[in-house]
């Protein structure tokens, strides 16, 4: 899976994105950059990339049934 840009990104779907670092203004600190798993368009802070979440796993150790 590779990062693809935002605008490609589905909106009914959960998905990774990417935040690009942000420098505050008159030289302040640097905010750095951020993943985070959600909705595109539900957060204040605009990603620049996304890609899908992966499949889950296929057996969690110790799970026996």
């Amino acid at each position: 899976m590779n990062w693809q840009p935002i605008e490609t990104a589905p909106k009914d779907q959960l998905v990774l994105m990417y935040y690009p670092p942000l420098v505050a203004p008159r030289g302040g600190s640097v905010r750095p950059d951020m993943y985070r798993v959600g909705y595109v368009g539900d957060s204040p802070r605009e990603p620049s990339h996304w890609m899908p979440l992966p499949p889950p796993p296929k057996d969690i150790q110790g799970d026996e049934k």
